[in-house]
């Protein structure tokens, strides 16, 4: 259903009867949302609806412009959760609300993510650090259902003062958001700027991160023995330091088993996950695999979901005071990063390009300046 008001003005749109539909011209501007109810033959339940999403552009593909996000941020900033940019995204800021601002880097306009774990006390709720901006799609539980396919392409600048961090940093996450009881919420993939030997398997090139600044590719819903899929491209051969610039382009289908995909190509080079063996757990090669978590269900659809790309620096480890004081003495007291323009596009089974690699192309921000 599509309205250009309230949901109660909403009205069917004509042969949209399936859980995928692809937005059309005529969506402009209105808001979407999945109606379902139960009917039988003596009764019919009460429609319910799922989140409301404006249409902001209909052919797929969005464009986002970090100058016009810039000047769309408030003039008191970014606090957590606020909506921003007509309302199409959101900012995940703990505490400091001006962690996401607008910013020149290499004469270009960027986004600028700033995390200082010590500093903005006024901001801080007591015995915690500053430790995480990004900002997603709203609204943050966007619920991608089974088989959606989203391709994602960005780039990352560290500026020149960069210090090196002696602790895991996030520069994506793709989450499903928390819901209430649920005991843990990892994300269900991350790119993570790894620390000098974090990875400590010199035999497995794909598990060895010597240097510090090397990139981790992290499934936490492929899982063997209780331990996640991780690797970096072999042999240190994409690092993040300081001056350095990574280009990210990613395929995602939203699934569980061998219908779900994530591919991730860095710097232009496609890193396929090669399988291996940890203490004795079995991972098999290939980019095909749990994509999202079994649980918990949507509550309309009754089927698992799938997550909301974050970008940005999500400095988990600053949460603890042991992390902030040893980052502190190696030199790291604050980080910032940059974000060039950044593209998306979400697809369905019913596309006639869906799971085409022009996705890629479109995507692709490596010749972005």
């Amino acid at each position: 259903r599509n309205t250009t008001g309230t949901p109660t003005g909403a009205v069917p749109i004509p042969g949209a009867k399936s859980r995928f539909y692809t937005p059309q011209d005529a969506d402009l501007g209105k808001y979407l949302a999945l109606a379902i109810r139960a009917k039988g033959a003596s009764f019919d339940s009460e429609w319910r609806f799922s989140n409301w999403t404006q249409v902001l552009i209909a052919t797929g593909l969005l464009l986002f412009n970090t100058a016009l996000v810039a000047a769309s941020i408030p003039g008191g900033g970014l606090p957590d959760a606020t909506q921003f940019y007509n309302g199409l995204l959101r900012a995940s800021t703990a505490y400091y609300p001006f962690g996401v601002t607008g910013a020149t880097y290499l004469s270009q306009p960027r986004l600028k993510f700033h995390v200082n774990p010590t500093a903005y006390a006024e901001y801080l709720p007591e015995d915690e650090y500053h430790y995480r901006a990004e900002i997603t799609r709203w609204p943050w539980r966007i619920k991608h259902q089974p088989d959606t396919e989203e391709w994602i392409g960005f780039s990352y600048f560290l500026p020149d003062e960069h210090v090196q961090p002696v602790t895991a940093v996030s520069i994506y996450q793709n989450h499903a958001g928390s819901v209430e009881g649920q005991e843990e919420n990892p994300p269900a993939l991350q790119l993570e700027i790894a620390y000098v030997n974090q990875l400590n398997t010199p035999s497995t090139p794909v598990r060895y991160t010597p240097l510090g600044g090397e990139i981790m590719m992290i499934n936490n819903t492929r899982t063997s023995g209780g331990i996640s899929m991780r690797w970096t491209p072999p042999d240190s051969a994409v690092r993040l330091t300081a001056g350095g610039r990574l280009d990210v382009v990613m395929q995602i289908i939203y699934n569980l088993g061998s219908v779900g995909l994530w591919r991730v190509w860095l710097n232009g080079v496609r890193y396929e996950f090669p399988g291996m063996t940890i203490s004795g757990n079995v991972f098999p090669a290939g980019d095909e695999g749990n994509t999202i978590f079994a649980t918990p269900l949507d509550e309309v659809t009754g089927e698992p979901y799938g997550g909301n790309s974050k970008l940005g620096l999500y400095h988990h480890g600053m949460r603890e005071a042991a992390n902030v004081t040893a980052n502190a003495t190696a030199g790291h007291t604050e980080m910032n990063m940059y974000l060039s323009h950044w593209n998306q596009i979400f697809r369905y089974p019913t596309d006639a390009d869906y799971g085409q690699m022009n996705g890629y192309t479109a995507v692709d921000t490596s010749t972005y300046l």
